[in-house]
C-alpha cells in the first residue's frame, strides 16, 4: 500500500514537473494573442500578455489549456473576440467581464457546462449554446444578446433564467436533434408531458430537478411557449400554448388559438400585461374557452373577463351580464375610465395593478354584502386621487367598504 502511494506521489509530481506552462504568441497582422500551455488560463496570464500586446483584438486560447479561471479575461476592452479550442471545458466565476468591445465568443463543441461565463460585455450581440452543453447554471448578465442558438443536447436553463439574459433578444434558434426544446419563427417552445410531468425546465423551487433524459416526442409530448423574443418586431402572433416567459413592445395584436383551452394563471395573465402596446386580444373561433369582445378577452358565455389590452380604448364599459373580473385583468393598461356593472360578483387579485392612468371608476352596486373583493383586489393599486362615482344614497356604504374595510383613499361621489 505504502509502495503505491509513493508510485502516486511520483506520478503527480512528474506530471507537475512536466507540465508545460502556459505561455502566449502575438501576431501583429492580425492583432492576434495564442495562448497554450497545460492547465488552467487564469487572469495573470492574461494580463501579463496584454500588458506586452495591448493591442490585441483576437484571443485563441489552445495547446492543452483545459480550464479558464475566474475573472480571466476581465476589463480587456480592446477585445473583440476570443476563441477557444475543443481543449478547454470548463470555466470559473465570471472568466469573461466588463470587455466593452467585446463582440464574439466561440465555445468548442466538447464544451461540458455554462455557469456565469459573460458579465456585462455590452457589445456581444450573439451566444451559440455547444451542442455538448446540457445545462446552463448560472445566467450571463448585462449582455445584449439579440440571437440566441441552442445545441442538440440542451436541457434546462438551472435557476431563474433571468431578465437580463433575454431581455435583448429578438430571434431564438435550436439545433433540429435538440428534443427538448423547439423553435419556430424565432420563438423558443419546450416539450412537456411525456413522462406525465409538468415541470418546467427552468425553476428555482427546490435543487432537485426534474431531467428529461428520457423525454421523446410522442404523442403524449406537449409543446409549450417559453420565451417570446422581448425584440422581435412582429406586430401579430398567435398563441395555442400554454406559456411563461411574454414581454414585447411591438405586438398591437394576440390571437388565442384553437389549442389554448386551459385557465390562465396569474403569471400568465401579468405576462400579458407586459406586451406595452397591445391594442387586441383576437380568439379563434373554434376555441372552446374564450371569446373575443371588441379586442377584449372573456370566457365564453361573456360571465368572466379574462384580460383588458395593455393599449385598450382608455374608456370601457363592462357589459352587463359578466358576474367576475379575473386575476389581474386591467395591470398595467393605460385604461383611464371604466363602468362596472351590477351583475360583477367578484373580482380577483391585482385587478387594477400599475394602472396609472385609471382615474374614475363607476361602481353600480346598490348593495355590496354579494361582492367578493378583498385587499390583494386593489393590491399595486394607488387609489389615492381616484374617484369612485356611486349611485345615490350610497356614498356611505361604499366608504365603508372600500375605504374603511378595504384601507383605500377613493373619492367617493354620487351620480
Amino acid at each position: 500500500m505504502c509502495r503505491k502511494f509513493v508510485l502516486y506521489l511520483l506520478v503527480v509530481c512528474c506530471q507537475s514537473v512536466f507540465a508545460e506552462p502556459i505561455s502566449f504568441s502575438y501576431n501583429s497582422e492580425r492583432d492576434s494573442l495564442t495562448f497554450t500551455g497545460e492547465g488552467s488560463l487564469e487572469q495573470k496570464h492574461v494580463k501579463q500578455a496584454l500588458a506586452k500586446y495591448p493591442r490585441t483584438k483576437i484571443v485563441y486560447v489552445g495547446g492543452n489549456v483545459d480550464h479558464v479561471g475566474d475573472n480571466a479575461f476581465n476589463n480587456c476592452n480592446n477585445l473583440e473576440t476570443i476563441i477557444f479550442s475543443p481543449s478547454v471545458r470548463h470555466n470559473g466565476n465570471a472568466p469573461i467581464s466588463n470587455c466593452k468591445k467585446l463582440s464574439k465568443v466561440v465555445l468548442p463543441d466538447n464544451f461540458e457546462r455554462i455557469s456565469n461565463l459573460l458579465v456585462n460585455c455590452p457589445s456581444i450581440e450573439s451566444f451559440v449554446i455547444p451542442d455538448s452543453v446540457r445545462e446552463i447554471e448560472k445566467s450571463s448578465t448585462d449582455c445584449p444578446f439579440k440571437t440566441l442558438h441552442i445545441g442538440k443536447n440542451f436541457r434546462a436553463f438551472q435557476g431563474y433564467f433571468g431578465n437580463q439574459f433575454y431581455k435583448h433578444l429578438s430571434s431564438i434558434t435550436v439545433s433540429p436533434e435538440n428534443k427538448y426544446f423547439s423553435s419556430q419563427d424565432g420563438v423558443l417552445y419546450y416539450y412537456s408531458g411525456a413522462l406525465g410531468c409538468d415541470r418546467h425546465p427552468y425553476e428555482s423551487r427546490s435543487s432537485d430537478w426534474y431531467v428529461m433524459n428520457d423525454l421523446k416526442r410522442d404523442s403524449n409530448s406537449v409543446l409549450e411557449l417559453l420565451i417570446y423574443p422581448p425584440e422581435k418586431k412582429d406586430t401579430f402572433f398567435e398563441i395555442n400554448t400554454d406559456f411563461d416567459v411574454f414581454g414585447n413592445k411591438y405586438l398591437k395584436e394576440l390571437k388565442i388559438g384553437h389549442r389554448l383551452n386551459k385557465e390562465f394563471s396569474l403569471g400568465q395573465i401579468i405576462s400579458l400585461g407586459r406586451i406595452d402596446n397591445l391594442e387586441r386580444i383576437l380568439v379563434d373561433s373554434s376555441n372552446t374557452k374564450y371569446h373575443s369582445e371588441n379586442g377584449v378577452l372573456y370566457e365564453k358565455g361573456m360571465n368572466r373577463l379574462v384580460r383588458y389590452p395593455t393599449r385598450g380604448k382608455p374608456i370601457y364599459v363592462i357589459p352587463e351580464g359578466v358576474t367576475s373580473i379575473g386575476d389581474a385583468t386591467f395591470s398595467s393598461c393605460s385604461i383611464e375610465w371604466l363602468s362596472i356593472p351590477p351583475s360583477v360578483k367578484e373580482m380577483g387579485n391585482f385587478v387594477f395593478s400599475d394602472c396609472k392612468k385609471l382615474k374614475t371608476i363607476q361602481m353600480n352596486w346598490k348593495n355590496l354584502d354579494s361582492l367578493r373583493c378583498d385587499i390583494q383586489t386593489l393590491n399595486g393599486y394607488n387609489t389615492s386621487g381616484v374617484t369612485l362615482k356611486v349611485p345615490k344614497g350610497t356614498k356611505g356604504m361604499y366608504h365603508q367598504f372600500f375605504n374603511v374595510k378595504l384601507r383605500c383613499k377613493f373619492t367617493i361621489i354620487e351620480n
